[in-house]
């Protein structure tokens, strides 16, 4: 196989997908598009229901637990980026769940 390139740096960590990408957009975060015409804050009527949000979840959980992509031999910046990627999920998944929280 060819070896990594500086494109594809998580793959050290032993990721399943490529990184998350660089937004705050919740449902870009859990592998979700977003809807035309639907938004948090917007429109009132939630774009996905919350099975497919919890199946996306978890999901993402899945492919970016810190425990399944670093091991003992990661370094601790790389640890630090899983928690950090880990977090990122969480945090978007607890946006959709509940928009108000984050005002």
């Amino acid at each position: 196989p060819p070896p990594p390139t500086a494109q594809t740096s998580t793959t050290a960590l032993g990721y399943a997908a490529s990184p998350l990408p660089p937004t705050n957009d919740p449902y870009v975060l859990l592998g979700l598009s977003t809807r035309e015409g639907s938004r948090l804050s917007g429109s009132g009527s939630a774009p996905y229901d919350e099975k497919e949000v919890k199946r996306a979840f978890r999901r993402m959980t899945k492919l970016y637990h810190p425990d399944a992509v670093t091991t003992k031999d990661s370094t601790e910046d790389e640890r630090r980026r899983a928690n950090d990627e880990f977090a990122r999920i969480n945090a978007a998944y607890q946006a959709i769940l509940d928009p108000e929280a984050e005002e």
